[in-house]
């Protein structure tokens, strides 16, 4: 997600210098943005049930569902109408209650957020879309 890129972690410019005679460290589509991402992970069923997002271990569990990277990847999900299509998650939608939570003006998380409006727009998530522009402007909660 090249328009997006924050230090924060690991950056394609860095990252290959962590590589070895053993290993070589690249990135791959990094101009795709997060939510096009997740669109090809779709077309692979096998990567689609079984992808994990959650730095959580929850057992039986690939995702808790319930963290701000799990909510944030749910709503892309739902955005593309594919969230009850995949196992990965145990949840089949979700709500702008599950989303207010989260505090998206750290890390520059704004843009992640914001590629999604015109998906869940179409889709007939208001609820979703007013909660993502009160969250960004620091009224959620």
């Amino acid at each position: 997600d090249i328009p997006n890129l924050v230090p924060c972690g690991s950056h394609p410019m860095l990252d290959p210098e962590y590589s070895s005679h053993n290993m070589r460290i690249r990135h791959r589509d990094v101009a795709l943005s997060r939510l096009d991402k997740l669109k090809l992970i779709a077309k692979w069923d096998v990567a689609f049930q079984n992808f994990r997002v959650c730095l959580a271990n929850v057992k039986g569990r690939l995702n808790c569902g319930k963290c701000e990277k799990c909510v944030r990847t749910m709503t892309g999900l739902v955005a593309l109408g594919i969230l009850d299509k995949t196992k990965a998650f145990i949840e089949n939608d979700i709500s702008a209650d599950q989303l207010s939570i989260f505090n998206i003006n750290i890390r520059h998380r704004e843009p992640f957020y914001m590629v999604m409006l015109p998906l869940l727009k179409e889709r007939g998530r208001d609820d979703l879309v007013d909660t993502i522009y009160k969250m960004i402007e620091g009224k959620a909660g």
